[in-house]
Parts: structure tokens; sequence; C-alpha cells
């Protein structure tokens, strides 16, 4: 007796197709389950990338402001070492005067520990969201420069 081609036994079962799609079903959730902290992860550090461009350029401006000028070239920060600096980036890390486009928070000042005179020494923190009541990131360096004029 000859088989029908309308039932062959070479398919899925309804058994094994439920199965498939319930473990295709599990995977997406453990995905989607883990995009939120990739997310997360990615804001973070993007936000540091531009918090440490923001303290480069501070370190580069300071660095290439001649010893006899108490004023930064491309910044304007005061280099006389009377008072704390305090200065505002926006959320592409350009400076602003505007304090609610303002996302990171610079704060530059002297350091008085420094012994040798013929240098000068900067601590420089940059801050974020400067919004928040408590950033949530920072980065910080210090900056030495000869005093000497080349």
């Amino acid at each position: 007796m000859r088989r029908s081609v309308l039932f062959s036994s070479s398919g899925m079962s309804l058994v094994e197709v439920t199965l498939a799609l319930g473990i295709a079903a599990f995977a997406i959730v453990v995905v989607l389950g883990l995009l939120p902290a990739g997310l997360t992860s990615v804001r973070d550090g993007t936000a540091q990338e531009i918090a440490t461009g923001i303290l480069f350029n501070i370190e580069s401006d300071i660095r290439h402001t001649p010893s006899d000028k108490v004023t930064s070239s491309r910044l304007g920060i005061d280099l006389s070492g009377v008072e704390e600096v305090e200065l505002q980036f926006t959320d592409r890390g350009t400076l602003t005067t505007n304090p609610s486009a303002a996302m990171y928070l610079a704060e530059i000042h002297k350091h008085e520990s420094l012994t040798n005179p013929f240098y000068e020494a900067w601590h420089v923190i940059v801050a974020w969201p400067i919004v928040a009541p408590k950033p949530t990131g920072s980065v910080e360096t210090v900056i030495v420069r000869s005093t000497t004029i080349h």
C-alpha cells in the first residue's frame, strides 16, 4: 500500500515547533534584558570620553600659555592662582557661559604645595552632570608647567 504524499512523516510535529518557539522567545527575552545595561555602559563611556577631552583641552591651554601671561589664551583661564576657576562645558565638550546648557564642570585650582620655584602646578577636576546634586562621574589630573620663559 502506498502512503499519501499529504501525510509525510518528514515534517516537524506541533510539539517540536512549540519547543523551538519557546527557546527562541527565551533567547530574545535574555537579549532584551541585557540591552539597557549595554546602553548605560555606552552612555557612561561617551560621557567619560568627552570629560577626558575637556581635561586634555584645559591641559593644552595651560601648557601652551607663556609663563609671563596670567590668562590662558584659548579658554581664558586665570593662571594667577588667586582663586579657584570654574568652567562649564556643554554635552559636546564646548565651553559655555550658559548654565542651562552646561553638562560638565571643570574646577581648576593652583597647587600651593609645590616647592620648586621653576614650576607651577594646577589640580583639574572635570565632573558631570552638574545638574545632579552629586556628580555621577569625574576625571582629574595635575598639570605641571615650567615658569621659566623660553
